[in-house]
C-alpha cells in the first residue's frame, strides 16, 4: 500500500489559536483532496486517524489505488485545496506542507505500525526536504518520495510523471541511510505561486482603491517594478482611467514579471486586517473600537459599508482577513448581513468560522449562525480591561503586516464622561 505522510511547516512556532486552525484545516485539506481525486473513504484511512498536531499520515489500499495515482493526482488536489485555503491568508496565516510518499505493509492497531511508516516519517525530516521550504518561501508544497515509489508511480506509472521533474538527494535521519528523490519546485504536481489577481480580487481593489495615486502607492509600498506599467498608468496627471481598467494593467504588468510574488505582495499591503460590520446606533462603539484597533498597527475599514443592509459580499470584505461585528440587540434586530453570512457559511463553514469574529457590546443573546461563532465579551468591563481585551484577541485573529499607517484622532469610550461632554458640546454647537 502506499503511504502519504505530510508536517505542516512552522507549526510549533505558531500561537495557540493557528495551531487549533490548523488542526482542523490539514485534515480537511487532504479529504477534500482524496474526494476530488475520486478516491473513496473505503480506500484510504482517515486523515485525522494518525494525526499528531502538525501532521500524520494516510494510507491507501494498493490493491485498488496504484502509487502512481496518489503520487500524481493526489498530491496535485492537495496543491489545489492548498492554494485554495491559503488564498486569503498571507504571511504566518499560510499553511506550507512537506509531504513524503513511501509503500509498504503496514499493520492497522491502535497505533500504526511497520518500517515504512518510520522510514516515511524519517523522509519527512530529510534535510533536503526541509531546505526547499526553507530557502523558498513562496513554495507551499514540497513532496520528497522513496526510490520505490519512484519507481512504481513515475518510472512505471501510467500518469505521465516526468523524471526529469525528481532530482535524487541523499537523507541521513538519525540512524535512517537512504537516496530518495525530490521533486524539483517546478515540477507538475508542484504547487506554483499565483503571482497574478483573480478577477475577484480584481474587483476588491478596484473598489477600495479608487483612486490613482492611493493606488499607485500601494503598488510602490509592494515593491512593483513601475516601469512596467503603460505610462498611462504610472503617471498620475495622465489620462484618466476607471479603477477596474487601472488593476486590470496591474495585473498584465504581474504576468509579465513586474514583480515576484506579485500577488501576494500587493494583497498583504492593500487588505484590510477588520472589515466591521455594526448598526448606526452603535456607530460610536464602532468607531471607538476601530481607533483601538487602528493604535494597534492594523489597517481597519469603517465605512457606509459597514452599516449597510446588504444581501450580496462586497468587495472590501473579500479583501478583508476579518470580519469582525459589533453585536448588540439592535444589531440582531435589524441582522443586517444576515443573508450574506448565511450563504458563506452554507459554502465553506471552516472558512467562514475562521474569518468572522464577534465582539458584545451590549447584553444580548446571538441568533442563527452567530451562536456559533467565537467572540469577545465587552459587557461590563472597564476601558483599560477592554482595550487589553480587544488587543490580545487581535492578536489572535490576524497576524499584523508591517506597513505605513497614519493613524487618526482616538475617540473616546462611549458612555464615559469625556464622550458624554464630548457629545453635549457637539449638541450644543461649541468648540
Amino acid at each position: 500500500m502506499t503511504i502519504l505522510g505530510l508536517d505542516v511547516v512552522g507549526y510549533t512556532d505558531r500561537d495557540p489559536h493557528e495551531k487549533k486552525e490548523i488542526q482542523q484545516a490539514w485534515p480537511s485539506i487532504l479529504g477534500k483532496a482524496c474526494e476530488k481525486a475520486r478516491i473513496g473513504a473505503d480506500n484510504h484511512t482517515d486523515p485525522g486517524g494518525q494525526e499528531r498536531g502538525d501532521g500524520g499520515f494516510v494510507a491507501f489500499l494498493g490493491s485498488r489505488i496504484h502509487k502512481d495515482v496518489v503520487a500524481a493526482d493526489v498530491v496535485a488536489k492537495i496543491a489545489v485545496q492548498l492554494e485554495y485555503y491559503n488564498r486569503y491568508r498571507h504571511g504566518d496565516g499560510r499553511i506550507r506542507l512537506r509531504v513524503a510518499l513511501h509503500c509498504g505493509d503496514v499493520d492497522f492497531d491502535d497505533s500504526w505500525s511497520g518500517d515504512p511508516v518510520d522510514e516515511c516519517a524519517r523522509l519527512l525530516e530529510a534535510a533536503p526536504l526541509k531546505n526547499v521550504v526553507r530557502d523558498q518561501p513562496s513554495v507551499d508544497l514540497a513532496l520528497i518520495m522513496s526510490p520505490e515509489m519512484f519507481k512504481g508511480a513515475v518510472l512505471n506509472g501510467e500518469q505521465g510523471l516526468r523524471p526529469g521533474d525528481y532530482r535524487k538527494v541523499d537523507v541521513e535521519v538519525r540512524n535512517f541511510r537512504s537516496q530518495a528523490w525530490l521533486l524539483n519546485t517546478g515540477g507538475a504536481a508542484a504547487t506554483s505561486p499565483v503571482d497574478f489577481l483573480t478577477d475577484a480580487e480584481l474587483a476588491g481593489l478596484a473598489e477600495i482603491y479608487d483612486g490613482r495615486t492611493s493606488a499607485l502607492n500601494v503598488l510602490r509600498e509592494a515593491g512593483l517594478n513601475m516601469r512596467l506599467l503603460s505610462p498611462d498608468q504610472a503617471n498620475p496627471a495622465a489620462r484618466q482611467s476607471s479603477p477596474a481598467a487601472f488593476w486590470r494593467e496591474v495585473n498584465l504588468s504581474l504576468r509579465n514579471g513586474a514583480l515576484a510574488q506579485g500577488r501576494r505582495r500587493i494583497l498583504e499591503l492593500a487588505r484590510y486586517d477588520f472589515f466591521i460590520s455594526a448598526v448606526r446606533a452603535e456607530s460610536n462603539w464602532a468607531e471607538w473600537i476601530a481607533s483601538l484597533l487602528t493604535d494597534e498597527g492594523y489597517r481597519v475599514y469603517l465605512g457606509d459599508l459597514s452599516y449597510a443592509d446588504t444581501a450580496e459580499m462586497t468587495g472590501i470584505m473579500r479583501l478583508s482577513r476579518r470580519w469582525l461585528v459589533i453585536l448588540s440587540p439592535d444589531y440582531l434586530k435589524s441582522n443586517p448581513f444576515g443573508e450574506v453570512w448565511k450563504r458563506e457559511w452554507e459554502h465553506d463553514p471552516d472558512r467562514f468560522w475562521s474569518t468572522i469574529a464577534t465582539v458584545r457590546i451590549r447584553d444580548c443573546e446571538p441568533a442563527e449562525i452567530l451562536t456559533e461563532i467565537p467572540g469577545l465579551d465587552l459587557v461590563g468591563l472597564s476601558e483599560p480591561e477592554i482595550e487589553q481585551r480587544l488587543g490580545a484577541s487581535a492578536r489572535s485573529w490576524v497576524r499584523k503586516v508591517d506597513r505605513p499607517n497614519s493613524k487618526p484622532p482616538k475617540p473616546t469610550m462611549p458612555g464615559t464622561a469625556v464622550a458624554r461632554q464630548a457629545i453635549h458640546q457637539d449638541q450644543l454647537g461649541g468648540p
